[in-house]
Parts: C-alpha cells; sequence; structure tokens
C-alpha cells in the first residue's frame, strides 16, 4: 500500500475516512462482486465431463412410438393428396374419403334389379378413367362443380333415377370423385350435401326393391 511519505499513521489520521477512501472502498467492493458472479457464471455454464451411465436394474421392451399424424387430416405427415398409403388406400381428406367410403357401400348393397345404366344415362359423363381430367391450369372443383350440381342437385324422384349400377352409373361417379379427393385434394365439405342426397335416394331405392322382393 502506498500512503506517501508521513507513513502508515497518516493513512489513519488523514486517508482512512476521506471522501476518496469512501469512494475507492465503494468500487472495490463493486469489482468483487462482479469478479463472484463472472466466477459463478463459469461454473455454471462451463461444459462438464460426462458422468458414467447408471446400469439399470429392470429390463424393458423397446417403445412403440406411433407414425406422426397429420392434425387436420388424420393422414401421415409424408403422405400428400395424389399419394397412395402404405395399404394400396388412397389419401386425401379425412372427411371427404369418409363420404366416398359410406358412398361405395351403398353402391355395392344394390340389388343388381335396379339395373346398368346405359350410354345415355345422365351419370356417363363422369365414366371412364379420370387420370389426366384436370389440366395442369385447370381448378379441379372449378371444373367439375357446375357439371355435378346439374346432375345432383334434382328432385327426389330424378335422383332414385340416377340409381343405377356400372361404370356409366354409380361406380363411374365413385371413382371420378375418389381421384379428385385423392389426386387434387377436393374436401368433404365441397362434396357432402351432392353426396348425402344422392345417398338418401340410393336408400329409398333400396328399401323398395327389398318391400318388392
Amino acid at each position: 500500500m502506498n500512503v506517501g511519505k508521513v507513513g502508515i499513521q497518516n493513512y489513519y489520521k488523514r486517508h482512512q475516512n476521506s471522501e476518496k477512501c469512501k469512494e475507492n472502498k465503494k468500487k472495490y467492493r463493486a469489482e468483487q462482486v462482479i469478479e463472484r458472479t463472472k466466477k459463478a457464471a463459469h461454473h455454471f455454464f462451463a461444459p462438464r465431463k460426462p458422468r458414467a451411465p447408471i446400469p439399470p436394474t429392470i429390463f424393458l421392451p423397446p417403445p412403440v412410438h406411433a407414425a406422426p399424424l397429420n392434425s387436420t387430416s388424420g393422414l401421415q405427415s409424408s403422405e400428400k393428396p395424389g399419394t397412395v398409403a402404405p395399404s394400396g388406400a388412397p389419401v386425401g381428406c379425412s372427411v371427404a374419403l369418409g363420404l366416398l367410403s359410406k358412398f361405395r357401400a351403398r353402391i355395392e348393397r344394390l340389388p343388381l334389379e335396379v339395373g346398368e345404366a346405359g350410354h345415355d344415362h345422365p351419370l356417363a359423363q363422369f365414366s371412364g378413367d379420370p387420370t389426366g381430367c384436370v389440366g395442369e391450369d385447370e381448378d379441379a372443383w372449378e371444373k367439375f362443380d357446375r357439371p355435378l350440381n346439374t346432375v345432383l342437385q334434382k328432385p327426389p324422384e330424378e335422383l332414385r333415377a340416377l340409381v343405377r349400377l356400372g361404370e356409366r352409373g354409380l361406380i363411374g361417379l365413385h371413382q371420378l370423385l375418389e381421384y379428385l379427393v385423392s389426386h387434387h385434394g377436393i374436401k368433404g365439405a365441397l362434396i357432402k350435401m351432392k353426396l348425402e342426397r344422392l345417398m338418401h335416394a340410393m336408400d329409398e331405392v333400396y328399401v323398395k326393391q327389398l318391400l318388392a322382393a
């Protein structure tokens, strides 16, 4: 410590309680706090050596992880419209696929007595392989919404007349809708009212055939 030429007595008498001394003490304490803070932070964040793993006392089979799902569609995250699931089933909007499943079930239970659609049947325009029916610059729903409305937005008696089997009838319509859902992302809300009205007419025809049998 440097206390000048008059020695240590001068420090106790003149410097110890001076404003300069108090200022130095305050500065020194602040520096000590900063230094301790730095050391504590270094100790906390410094990388530590990994500890040896503790051997398990019991043995369990490895966990089974579920495949990730899409919260809005229920599909696997890697699946997109236009692809096929590992099971071979088409993918797309879960609501639309559910409607199509009900539609197909109603087609399959119809008896042969309802007849097969001919070339002049209103649904014949939707028959054939739908692959490539929508151009690259076309919107799939804009292309088919009006034609579907023209055929399916009919009075109940005309809807019942649509209930015919075959590729030019209900099966052809099902194939087209399944293609639009799985390859062009058509949502269930767009086809819900159309299919529900048609399926109601199919139920009426089915019941009528049962009563006539």
